[in-house]
């Protein structure tokens, strides 16, 4: 532990500028100064007054919106990055964006469990507290002994979904569930959904495990085998929660649907 802590705080031979704790730190507060601006602002917020744990997860889920936008950027400078690198270099090199952007990404995870645990009382998740405590374990590896440059591609593209789950809730909280803007938005949610962390996300295992080659050779450390294996439960929980959405989009339309013929035969 003490070594990949070490490693964390050491910039790796061959990174560019960013590739320094300080790009953790700087994510970190970041995150925590947007949040005390919206907050003490109230910029986003709507008109109608909400409850205070819904006004707290309002502006929470402002942040996790932007900072889900900040990685789909990163995952396509990853893509432009890495995706003519060798097979062997795409898994063990060093490549700036990846490395940049994961660091991103760990400050991010820190902030969002900090807010979690300080907010606790009023979010009440302890199942996301440890979802991101896992992934910031793996992150953390990941950076520290400078691997999966490639992958961090397809993994980073999976926030693309973020801002169209949080709108969901936004709109949800408003009581506009039976809007348009609700249909529409669930539509987008499923299909960057289901594109993004099952399809996209699928194929990039399935390279991974074209490569196995590489990283199941007995001179890898293990640690680099548990985060694909992590990798691959996430791919899981993914497509779980998909088929959730997919259900949920289903409801929706045939609620819609309902609705709609409804008010014809009236």
């Amino acid at each position: 532990m003490m070594d990949i802590w070490n490693r964390l705080l050491t910039t790796p031979t061959g990174g560019a500028w960013g590739a320094s704790p300080w790009t953790i730190v700087g994510s970190f507060l970041a995150c925590c100064a947007t949040l005390a601006v919206i907050d003490g602002t109230g910029c986003f917020l709507p008109r109608q007054s909400l409850k205070r744990a819904d006004r707290i997860e309002w502006n929470v889920r402002i942040v996790s919106s932007i900072h889900a936008l900040v990685l789909v950027v990163g995952a396509y400078m990853t893509w432009q990055e890495t995706r003519h690198l060798s097979d062997f270099t795409s898994i063990f090199g060093i490549a700036w964006a990846p490395d940049f952007f994961a660091r991103i990404f760990i400050g991010y995870l820190i902030y969002d469990m900090a807010v979690m645990v300080w907010y606790y009382k009023e979010l009440q998740d302890p199942t996301a507290i440890l979802h991101h405590f896992i992934f910031l374990m793996a992150a953390v590896y990941v950076v520290a002994h400078s691997i999966m440059a490639y992958p961090f591609s397809w993994l980073a593209f999976t926030e693309v979904s973020t801002p169209f789950l949080n709108i969901r809730w936004h709109l949800a909280v408003l009581g506009w569930k039976d809007g348009p803007a609700y249909l529409y938005n669930g539509l987008a949610l499923l299909v960057s959904f289901v594109v993004s962390r099952v399809i996209l996300y699928g194929l990039g295992l399935l390279d991974l495990l074209r490569l196995r080659h590489l990283w199941l050779q007995p001179s890898i450390p293990l640690g680099y085998k548990g985060v694909v294996a992590l990798f691959g439960l996430g791919w899981a929980l993914n497509v779980y929660w998909g088929r959730l959405i997919i259900n949920a989009a289903v409801r929706a339309f045939t609620r819609a649907d309902k609705k709609k013929h409804s008010a014809k035969s009236q």
